[in-house]
């Protein structure tokens, strides 16, 4: 199919006007929200100390040289705020769980109840970071 460009009076074929993903060229290409492996990269190469800025030129970085479209700020960022509170989360978790453990190590007995019920809680808030991976804001895998 030949399309006529606006700007010259020769027909340029269509596949040369359109990238992979179907828009003009020069026009960036939106990637699914779904697409968990931009969650995989977020989770990679995210850190505690560094701004989502930064984060989301490292994971926009892999994205391209995966092949997949560069993601938008916005989105990274809010993978990377979901991910740091997940993060906090399980951290939190592992701390009850090892004070628990040592407790018993040294012959004291923990308050077994207060444990499970701390634990309940961070799980039941793990629950909300659970749903956004279903709906592809983060990845499945647990740290």
């Amino acid at each position: 199919m030949l399309l006529q460009h606006k700007l010259s009076f020769g027909a340029i074929p269509s596949h040369l006007l359109h990238s992979s993903c179907g828009s003009p060229e020069g026009m960036r290409c939106a990637i699914t929200p779904n697409d968990a492996r931009i969650g995989d990269l977020v989770r990679a190469l995210d850190h505690d100390e560094q701004p989502a800025a930064e984060a989301w030129r490292l994971v926009a970085a892999a994205a391209e040289r995966l092949g997949l479209a560069r993601p938008s700020y916005s989105h990274v960022r809010r993978l990377v705020l979901a991910e740091r509170a997940l993060r906090r989360l399980r951290a939190k978790e592992r701390a009850i769980l090892n004070d628990a453990g040592l407790a018993l190590l040294v012959g004291r007995v923990p308050n077994v109840l207060w444990v499970i019920d701390k634990v309940t809680e961070l799980r039941e808030r793990e629950e909300v970071g659970g749903q956004l991976q279903a709906r592809g804001f983060c990845s499945s895998s647990r740290s």
